[in-house]
């Protein structure tokens, strides 16, 4: 704590109200309330409360949401939820068109349709081609988390979110 953390003149606050210094003497000060009041109090006292009163009001960093590195910056967490919950009523082994059945399984799942649709129109406000880029987004993401890779591109979709899906298969089953 500085060792005169107030200035004649100085305009502070402690839990009743602002005030403003009008004379220090020793270990106490006079004050002026912006009611009128003045009040002779404790430096210390004031300090402590001052300081308080700025670290209870210094802005705190707000936590980084989760974005991939490979995501360019776009705020993807809430795709990856969505596919984590659809993923997590899948048994695994996963089938080698388990993006199609994520498809499905939002397409007949309301909630996931209202939570897909959403992400939709917020990616297209974005101007981020929305439904496209959250059909890659779903696709990729189901990719990473069941740890399969890609055997083949533009399979005919099941459902009716997405035109095509690629197949997937487990490393160890990849057939070049």
């Amino acid at each position: 704590m500085m060792d005169k953390p107030f200035e004649v003149g100085g305009q502070y606050r402690n839990r009743n109200a602002a005030y403003e210094v009008l004379a220090l003497a020793d270990e106490y000060m006079t004050i002026l309330y912006e009611n009128g009041r003045v009040q002779t109090v404790g430096i210390r006292m004031q300090a402590r409360i001052w300081a308080n009163i700025q670290i209870d009001e210094t802005p705190t960093p707000q936590p980084k949401s989760r974005i991939d590195k490979e995501d360019e910056g776009q705020d993807s967490w809430p795709i990856q939820e969505l596919t984590e919950d659809v993923l997590q009523t899948f048994r695994a082994p996963h089938p080698a068109d388990v993006i199609d059945q994520v498809f499905v399984a939002i397409e007949n799942n309301p909630a996931w349709l209202a939570r897909y649709e959403n992400l939709v129109e917020h990616y297209s406000s974005q101007g981020k081609y929305g439904k496209m880029t959250v059909n890659s987004m779903i696709g990729r993401f189901t990719k990473d988390l069941t740890g399969m890779v890609t055997l083949q591109a533009d399979n005919v979709s099941q459902n009716s979110l997405t035109k095509s899906f690629s197949t997937l298969v487990y490393a160890g089953q990849a057939q070049v």
